[in-house]
C-alpha cells in the first residue's frame, strides 16, 4: 500500500506542478468547453524553455528529406501571442515541423485541439496543426489536420476536431506544428504558432446496422448509440431528425441507462489528464520511440500502474527515479500532495426508433444534456427507399474504380440491385495465380447481377505487377500498356479473357478518366491489333476507351473501327445544355456512345444546385439518345452519390428517382403549361411521367389526370387531389416529377400546335393560321376545339369540330384579328378540347403566340438621372435588310406626347432618349411606346411600367397597383 500511495503522490505532483493556476486563466470565452485539459502549453519561459535554450522543453523537431535543419526554428517570449509565448518558424524554403511530446488518451473520450496561429508573408507556404495517433508500440494509427492558412494574417484559432479516436489500441497522441510547401516555396515568411491546448471530452458514437445506411419503407429504422466518458449518471441524450434541408422533424431527450467505469475507461488515475508535459512510458516504449526517433518527457509511466498491486509501487518508484533522472527541476523532494479519489465516468449503450414521414433522406443528430463539456458534433445520414418505378432496360450504369471498396461484393450486389442500373463497370484484370479467390467470388458477384438484369462491363486497369514493373509509373495508363507489343500484356490478359468471357461482352480500356488514347499516334493500327487477340477468344466481345468530349472524334482510314464504343467525359463535365449539343454532333458517327454524368462538387454548389443539376443531366443524356449514361465513381469524396465510407449521401436517392423513373421511358417532348415551366415529357407503357421547375417559382393550373401524384427527388409521393375539374402544381428551381399523368391528354396536348407562332403586328386585319391536332390512339376520336382568345381579339371560327382516325394528323384552318389597342409581345391562346375516346375528356392546351415577326423591334430601358429626370432609352433594332423608318411616340400619364422619327437604312440599331422632368412621380407608372411605320404596315406598340430606383423601397399603396399593371 506504500507503494501505492507513494506513486499516487508522485503522479499528483506531477501533474500539479505543469498545471499552474495561468492554465484557466488563459481559457478564453472561444475555447471549446470541456470536462478535462489533457495538455497545455503557452511557449513560456518558465515552464517551457528552463534551460533558456530557445527550445521549448520535450518538443521534437521534425528531421528527414525536404525539412532542412538550417530553417530557424526557436521559442521566443512574445507579449502579443496568447499566454505570453511563441513557438516561431522563419522561413528560408523547404518544410518545419515540430511535435509535442507523447500525451496519453484513450478511446472513451473524444479530443479537440485548439491552435492559435500567426502567418507573415507566406505566399505559396501553409500552415497548419495536426493531431496524430499512436498505439502502445508507437506505430501511427491514424492522423487529423487543421485548416491550412496562408498570406499573412494576425492570431487566430485553428481547431481540429472533436474528434473521437476509432481505434480500441489508441494509446497516445502527439500535436503538430507543420510549415508545408505548395507547388512552390517561399523563401521569405514567418510563421508562429501559440497557445497550444487538447481537451478531453465525453465521446458520442452512432451506428445503424446496414452498412450503406439504406433502409426500404418497410423497415424499422434504429439508431444506436454509445456514450461515454461523462461523469453525471444523471445526463440525457437529446436526439434530432433532419431532412435532407436541415429542417428539424422532431425531438426528443432519453434518459440513459448508464454503468461506470475507470476514470478514463479502466486505465488508473493520472493518466488521463495532464496539463502541460506528460508521464514518461515504461523503458521497452521508451526505447521504440527512441528507435523511431521520438523524445518523449520526463515523468512517471502512469499507464503501467494499471497493473497487480504487488508491482504498482516498484513501477511507480522506478518511474519517479526516471522522472528525476529526465528532468533535473524533479530531483527535489515533491511537497505532500493529499492523494485524489479518482471520479467515476460512465458509459452507456440506447437505442431510438425514430417516427418517420416517409421515403427520403434524413440525417439523425444527438447529444448530451446536463453535462458542462460541449460533446463533438455527432451526425448520422440514412435513406429509406421508396418503391420507386418498375423499368428494365435502361441506360444508367454505374462505374466502380475502386472495385470492392469501400463495400464487400455482397454489400455492392445489394445495393446496385436498387439504384435502377442496367450497366456495372467493374475492373477485372486480375492476377489468375494470386487472385483465384477473388476471381470466384467476382463470378458469383456478376452471376447475381446478371440475374437482376444488370450488365457487367469489364475494366482493363490496374494491371498486375507483373504488367506494372514494366512502368516507371505505378499505375500506368491504358494505351501505355496496349500500345505495346502484345507479347508483353496477351499472357496476363488472355486468362482473364478466358475465364470471365462468358460473363462480359464489353470491356473497357482504362477507366472512365482515362483519356490516354486521344492523340495516340497509329491509333487505328494499334486497336486493331488489340481486337485481333480479343478475337482469339471471341468474336462478340467488344472493346472501348475513354474520349474527351472537346476532342475530334477518332476515325479510321478503312473499314469499321476496331472499338465499338467510346465513354466520353470531360474536365470540368458538360452542362445539361453542352451534352445535349455533344450528343447531336456525334449522332451520326455509328459509335455506341457512352457518356458519363457527374454531380457538382459539394464543396463549392448548394444541395439545390446540385441535385437540379443532376436531374437536368441525367434527363438530358436520355432525351439526347446516349447509348449508355455513367456515374464515373459513387464514393468520390465530392461529386459522389455516396460518402467514401460507402453511407448513403444526399445524392443517392436523387440518382435511383430518376434512374427508375426513365428506366425504358420514351422521351416525347415538352407539354405546354400555361406559366411555360420547363420540362420533360415521357412515356413508359400506359403511364405518363412529367419532370418540370421554373426558375421563378409559380403554380401551374391544369388537368393533369386521374391518379395524379407528386414525387419529390428522394422518392416521396404526394397525391395530388384535383379541385374541380383541375389540379395545382407548386413549381419551384428544384425539379420534381410528377407521376400519373393521362397518356392521352398528355399526347393529345403535345400534338396540338399552330402552324404559326408569330403573327406580324398588323392590327384590325384578319391573320390566318392553322390549327394542327394529331390522335396518338389506335382508334378514332371525334370532338371540338374552342379557341380562347386575349380580350379584344377575334378568332374565326371561334369552335373547330374534327374528327380523326387513328394516328391522323389534322390542320383545321383559323384565322385572328388584333385590336389596335394589342401591343407587341407573346400572348396565351387556349385551345378547349372536349374530346370522345373510350370516355369523354375536357381539357386544355396552352400555347403561346407572337406578335411582332421579330425582324424589327424595340428595346427599352429606364432610369432617373441626377436631375431627378426619367430618362426612357429607346433603341430601334432593324434585322432585315430593308430600308425602315417609324415615326415614334411616347405617351406618359398626366404628360405632353414625346415624337421622334427614325430611320435605318438596313441592318443595324438606333437609339433615342426621352427626358421627362419629375421622374420620381412616374415610378410605379404604365407607359406606352409606339412606333408607326412610315411607307409600311408595321406598328410596333410597348406598354412598360417604371421601376423605383435601386435600392428604394415601393410605396406600399403602390405595391398592389403596379403588380396589377405589369400582370397587364
Amino acid at each position: 500500500m506504500k507503494g501505492i500511495l507513494f506513486g499516487l503522490i508522485v503522479a499528483s505532483w506531477i501533474c500539479s506542478s505543469m498545471a499552474s493556476p495561468e492554465a484557466k486563466d488563459e481559457v478564453g470565452p472561444d475555447r471549446w468547453p470541456s470536462d478535462c485539459v489533457v495538455f497545455h502549453c503557452t511557449f513560456d519561459q518558465s515552464r517551457w524553455d528552463k534551460n533558456f535554450d530557445h527550445w521549448p522543453d520535450r518538443w521534437k523537431r521534425h528531421q528527414g528529406p525536404g525539412y532542412p535543419v538550417y530553417l530557424e526554428m526557436k521559442r521566443i517570449d512574445d507579449p502579443d501571442a496568447p499566454g505570453g509565448g511563441a513557438f516561431w518558424i522563419t522561413l528560408d524554403g523547404g518544410a518545419a515541423a515540430a511535435f509535442s511530446p507523447l500525451i496519453p488518451v484513450r478511446p472513451v473520450y473524444a479530443y479537440v485541439l485548439e491552435v492559435f496561429v500567426k502567418t507573415q508573408g507566406l505566399r505559396h507556404h501553409q500552415a497548419y496543426v495536426s493531431l496524430e495517433f499512436l498505439d502502445a508500440k508507437l506505430q501511427v494509427l491514424g492522423r487529423q489536420e487543421s485548416d491550412k492558412l496562408t498570406g499573412t494574417r494576425n492570431w487566430q484559432t485553428v481547431r481540429v476536431g472533436p474528434v473521437a479516436p476509432e481505434w480500441a489500441q489508441v494509446h497516445w497522441v502527439r500535436i503538430g506544428l507543420h510549415v508545408e510547401p505548395g507547388q512552390q516555396a517561399d523563401w521569405k515568411g514567418e510563421v508562429g504558432f501559440a497557445d497550444v491546448w487538447l481537451g478531453q471530452l465525453p465521446r458520442l458514437k452512432m451506428w445503424v446496422q446496414p452498412r450503406t445506411h439504406l433502409f426500404s419503407q418497410h423497415e424499422r429504422v434504429e439508431i444506436f448509440c454509445e456514450a461515454s466518458g461523462f461523469s453525471n449518471p444523471a445526463c440525457q441524450i437529446e436526439w434530432q431528425l433532419y431532412d435532407v434541408w436541415g429542417r428539424i422533424l422532431s425531438r426528443q431527450l432519453q434518459t440513459l441507462p448508464t454503468e461506470p467505469v475507470a476514470g478514463n475507461g479502466a486505465v488508473p488515475p493520472g493518466e488521463a489528464s495532464a496539463v502541460g508535459p506528460v508521464p514518461e512510458p515504461n523503458v521497452a516504449a521508451r526505447r521504440a520511440e527512441k528507435t523511431a526517433e521520438h523524445e518523449f518527457p520526463g515523468g512517471a509511466n502512469l499507464a503501467r500502474l494499471s497493473g497487480s498491486k504487488e508491482s504498482s509501487g516498484r513501477n511507480a518508484t522506478q518511474a519517479f527515479s526516471e522522472t528525476a533522472k529526465a528532468n533535473p527541476a524533479a530531483q527535489g523532494k515533491p511537497a505532500p500532495v493529499e492523494p485524489t479519489k479518482q471520479a467515476l465516468v460512465y458509459r452507456s449503450q440506447t437505442v431510438w426508433r425514430p417516427s418517420l414521414p416517409g421515403p427520403g433522406f434524413y440525417r439523425v443528430g444527438c447529444r448530451l444534456v446536463g453535462i458542462s463539456a460541449r460533446t463533438p458534433p455527432c451526425q448520422l445520414d440514412f435513406g429509406v427507399l421508396g418503391p420507386g418505378f418498375s423499368g428494365k432496360g435502361g441506360e444508367f450504369g454505374w462505374s466502380l474504380p475502386a472495385g470492392d471498396h469501400p463495400l464487400s461484393l455482397e454489400e455492392l450486389a445489394s445495393l446496385l440491385s436498387q439504384m435502377g442500373l442496367r450497366w456495372v463497370k467493374y475492373p477485372v484484370w486480375f492476377d489468375p495465380k494470386a487472385d483465384a479467390e477473388k476471381i470466384e467470388a467476382w463470378v458469383v458477384f456478376s452471376e447475381r447481377l446478371n440475374a437482376q438484369g444488370m450488365e457487367m462491363v469489364g475494366l482493363l486497369a490496374r494491371p498486375p505487377a507483373s504488367v506494372a514493373k514494366q512502368f516507371a509509373a505505378q499505375t500506368p495508363l491504358a494505351a501505355d500498356i496496349f500500345a505495346m507489343d502484345p507479347a508483353r500484356w496477351w499472357p496476363v490478359v488472355e486468362p482473364v479473357l478466358l475465364r470471365l468471357a462468358p460473363r462480359i461482352r464489353w470491356w473497357q480500356l482504362g477507366l472512365d478518366d482515362d483519356q490516354s488514347f486521344v492523340g495516340l499516334p497509329r491509333l487505328e493500327e494499334k486497336l486493331r491489333q488489340v481486337k485481333a487477340h480479343w478475337e482469339k477468344v471471341g468474336k462478340d466481345l467488344q472493346i472501348g476507351f475513354g474520349w474527351d468530349w472537346v476532342q475530334q472524334l477518332p476515325r479510321c482510314g478503312q473499314g469499321p473501327a476496331p472499338w465499338k464504343f467510346l465513354t466520353f467525359r470531360s474536365q470540368p463535365p458538360l452542362t445539361a445544355e453542352e451534352l445535349t449539343e455533344a450528343l447531336a454532333g456525334s449522332a451520326s458517327s455509328g459509335l455506341v456512345r457512352w457518356v458519363a454524368v457527374e454531380p457538382l462538387p459539394k464543396q463549392e454548389y448548394p444541395l439545390e444546385e446540385r441535385a437540379g443539376d443532376l436531374v437536368r443531366q441525367m434527363a438530358a443524356a436520355k432525351i439526347a439518345g446516349a447509348d449508355a449514361i455513367f456515374l464515373p465513381d459513387p464514393f468520390h469524396p465530392e461529386t459522389g452519390l455516396m460518402h467514401p465510407d460507402g453511407t448513403a449521401a444526399e445524392l443517392l436517392l436523387v440518382w435511383r428517382t430518376l434512374a427508375q423513373a426513365l428506366s425504358g421511358a420514351r422521351y416525347l417532348g415538352t407539354l405546354p403549361m400555361p406559366n411555360r415551366s420547363p420540362n420533360y415529357l415521357f412515356l413508359r407503357g400506359k403511364e405518363a411521367l412529367l419532370i418540370l421547375w421554373n426558375q421563378t417559382p409559380t403554380e401551374e393550373v391544369l388537368y393533369l389526370g386521374e391518379n395524379v401524384a407528386e414525387v419529390d427527388l428522394w422518392g416521396r409521393s404526394t397525391p395530388v387531389a384535383p379541385q374541380g375539374e383541375l389540379h395545382r402544381l407548386q413549381v419551384g428551381r428544384l425539379p420534381k416529377l410528377v407521376s400519373g399523368l393521362d397518356p392521352l391528354v398528355a399526347q393529345w396536348r403535345i400534338g396540338c400546335q399552330m402552324a404559326t407562332g408569330r403573327i406580324p403586328s398588323l392590327f384590325g386585319r384578319p391573320h390566318p393560321n392553322r390549327l394542327q391536332m394529331h390522335n396518338p390512339l389506335d382508334r378514332g376520336v371525334s370532338g371540338v376545339a374552342k379557341l380562347i382568345v386575349p380580350a379584344g381579339w377575334t378568332a374565326q371560327p371561334e369552335e373547330i369540330p374534327f374528327r380523326l382516325g387513328p394516328g391522323e394528323t389534322l390542320e383545321a384552318p383559323f384565322s385572328l384579328t388584333l385590336p389596335y389597342t394589342a401591343t407587341n409581345g407573346r400572348y396565351p391562346l387556349v385551345v378547349d378540347i372536349r374530346l370522345q375516346a373510350d370516355r369523354p375528356y375536357a381539357f386544355q392546351v396552352h400555347r403561346w403566340l407572337e406578335v411582332g415577326l421579330g425582324d424589327v423591334y424595340i428595346q427599352i430601358a429606364t432610369r432617373l438621372n441626377a436631375h431627378q429626370e426619367l430618362e426612357v432609352e429607346q433603341r430601334l433594332v432593324n434585322e432585315t435588310e430593308q430600308a425602315v423608318a417609324f415615326e415614334c411616340q411616347l405617351f406618359a400619364p398626366g404628360r405632353k406626347r414625346l415624337r421622334t422619327h427614325v430611320y435605318l437604312s438596313g441592318p443595324g440599331q438606333e437609339v433615342f432618349t426621352y427626358r421627362l422632368p419629375d421622374g420620381e412621380e412616374l415610378v410605379g407608372k404604365t407607359l406606352w411606346l409606339q412606333a408607326v411605320e412610315l411607307g409600311g404596315s408595321r406598328v410596333l406598340t410597348y406598354r412598360f411600367s417604371i421601376p423605383p430606383p435601386e435600392g428604394a423601397p415601393i410605396p406600399a399603396a403602390d405595391q398592389e397597383k403596379r403588380g396589377n399593371m405589369l400582370a397587364k
